[in-house]
């Protein structure tokens, strides 16, 4: 399930629980052996881990251990998941040692995984309080330089990069099959049509650099200058980043070729989840139901997410589409973020009864449940 923590209904039944600290300590324990899961929100580890954590900051010792040694177990494997968690628990003592696992950490990370930890700096301690810590890491630690990458968090560092206009300044950048984000988005940003047309001819054969490559023209100001058919070829890589990398792109083009190509595509295990993406700007009237019929093979609740995800964006883009399909949608979704704009499409079209508004305040959404006069987190 892609759900958001449920810390604040699991707590609130487990105090009611004669043997509740015994029934913790257990969970507690099990928490650190817990296994990696393959997505973020997936598996248990998001949820007990969100429920450690709200224990610990109440003062549950135990708890806090948990948070802390299962934090660096997901270090030491390359994993970011739940920086977050320990520097709430934490704070500053916390950082500290995320940075020295960090700088240490042998193991190549995937794309911007690193950054995740900018990010949690950044939500538990302010935006201020970070910029000024990242400016004191040393210019050649591995946290830095991440950090420093990010569009989103450290703005300044991009104005200081040279600005790519070519494709061969863009390859000149390439260093240990790394693009930098800096070269793609200036290359993005300034390029001349011809040389996007270069770069869109001239695609990388190492998957890695590839996967990173794709990016520059997922963009829907800038999408892909020539045909679709290397697209298609990228698509079924046996790389699993390549073929998601080009199904982005793919997204992003509008003609009869990417339809045919997602409709060719859409009953498969894999490709199927991202084909279904391909029809939202492709969409004709008939498609909800060809992804209805596809949702319903879904084997798992990830799998599931992924296939409706395109249906909430044509319900959004088609306001003439028929409210039973907001009603499944409503129904099936086994996202608590993405029902968020669900209960939007129901409340603007007048289609909440009394269940669905006592069933939405309990909501793992606090979103949802503050539509309707709910309690926050």
């Amino acid at each position: 399930m892609m759900e958001d923590s449920r810390a604040f209904y699991l707590a609130q039944f487990l105090d009611l629980v004669p043997y509740r600290d015994e029934l913790l300590a257990r969970v507690w324990k099990r928490l650190v052996r817990l296994p990696q899961p393959k997505n973020y929100f997936a598996g248990h580890q998001f949820q007990v881990r969100w429920l450690a954590t709200r224990y610990a900051l109440r003062g549950d010792e135990a708890a806090k251990q948990s948070v802390r040694k299962r934090i660096i177990k997901n270090l030491q494997t390359g994993e970011m998941r739940g920086v977050e968690n320990w520097l709430l628990v934490d704070r500053e003592s916390a950082l500290q040692e995320v940075v020295v696992l960090f700088e240490m950490l042998h193991s190549p990370l995937e794309d911007d995984d690193g950054r995740m930890i900018g990010y949690a700096i950044e939500e538990v301690f302010g935006e201020q309080w970070f910029e000024e810590w990242v400016k004191s890491l040393p210019p050649e630690s591995r946290t830095a330089r991440l950090i420093r990458e990010d569009p989103n968090i450290y703005k300044r560092a991009k104005e200081k990069e040279q600005v790519v206009r070519t494709y061969e300044e863009l390859i000149s950048t390439v260093e240990e099959n790394q693009l930098p984000y800096a070269a793609r988005s200036t290359f993005l940003d300034n390029a001349t049509e011809s040389e996007f047309i270069k770069a869109a001819r001239n695609l990388p054969s190492d998957p890695r650099l590839l996967a990173q490559y794709l990016q520059i023209f997922g963009r829907e100001r800038r999408p892909w200058p020539i045909e679709p058919q290397p697209l298609f070829q990228l698509a079924k890589s046996n790389s699993s980043k390549v073929a998601a990398r080009s199904y982005a792109v793919l997204r992003k083009i509008k003609s009869d070729e990417v339809r045919q190509f997602a409709l060719r595509n859409i009953s498969k295990r894999y490709a199927g989840q991202l084909a279904v993406d391909l029809l939202v700007l492709n969409y004709l009237p008939g498609d909800e139901e060809i992804i209805k019929e596809r949702a319903e093979q879904a084997l798992w609740p990830h799998e599931l997410h992924n296939v409706l995800m395109p249906l909430r964006e044509i319900i959004k883009s088609h306001p003439e589409i028929d409210n039973s399909l907001i009603a499944y949608l409503y129904e099936k979704q086994p996202c608590s973020f993405c029902r968020e704009s669900v209960v939007d499409f129901m409340i603007q079209r007048n289609m909440v009864t009394d269940d669905i508004r006592l069933e939405c305040l309990h909501d793992a959404s606090e979103e949802t449940r503050l539509h309707f006069g709910g309690e926050k987190s």
